[in-house]
């Protein structure tokens, strides 16, 4: 929010305080200190699961081409570990994924946001495909609920022994299983792996 400062002709920046059922008060995410915090948390959060990669022998692909395989070990490397930052208190499946794609050499910047990952692997030539009745996913497939505002969106990423990873937000642990009660819609690949 702007306000006009009488004494001047300066437009003065004023945080919006959003009242919300779980955590009382909290900035409003267009406040510039809360997008900072994000970052922060995100690129913290970014660091320590390079570390861990590095440190259980995985590198991040070289190419493109590579990031599923890469990924796919990545989400199995992770089971059972709380991948959320402070930012969205440990709630987002979007942190997780767009992290550990980061990390396994994907252009993708890591975000608190199922939309904004879906548009950067669409602009990074991921493309949406259809899966057909009786087709598994693949390894490495970055699958979604709904890419929309609603409430309830999730991404998850499948591993290499075909369950899907993805964020809980019960347990705040990114877990693999054989079936999520959310049903996944829609699966994004790279082009070269169609």
């Amino acid at each position: 929010m702007t306000e006009r400062n009488s004494n001047s002709d300066k437009a003065v920046e004023i945080p919006v305080i959003e009242k919300t059922p779980e955590s009382g008060q909290r900035l409003s995410v267009d406040n510039q200190e809360a997008t900072k915090t994000g970052s922060a948390d995100l690129s913290s959060r970014l660091g320590s699961i390079n570390e861990q990669m590095l440190g259980n022998g995985m590198m991040p692909s070289m190419d493109q081409a590579g990031v599923p395989a890469t990924v796919a070990k990545a989400a199995q490397l992770f089971d059972g570990q709380n991948l959320g930052v402070r930012s969205d208190n440990g709630l987002s499946s979007a942190t997780a994924v767009s992290t550990l794609l980061r990390a396994s050499g994907a252009e993708i910047a890591p975000t608190m946001n199922v939309e904004n990952l879906a548009n950067q692997l669409e602009k990074a030539g991921w493309q949406k495909v259809d899966i057909t009745s009786g087709e598994q996913a693949k390894p490495g497939d970055i699958i979604f609920t709904n890419t929309d505002r609603r409430p309830g969106r999730n991404v998850g990423i499948v591993g290499e022994d075909g369950k899907i990873y993805s964020h809980n937000f019960r347990t705040k642990n990114f877990e693999g299983r054989e079936q999520w009660s959310s049903k996944f819609v829609s699966v994004m690949r790279p082009p070269s792996d169609k």
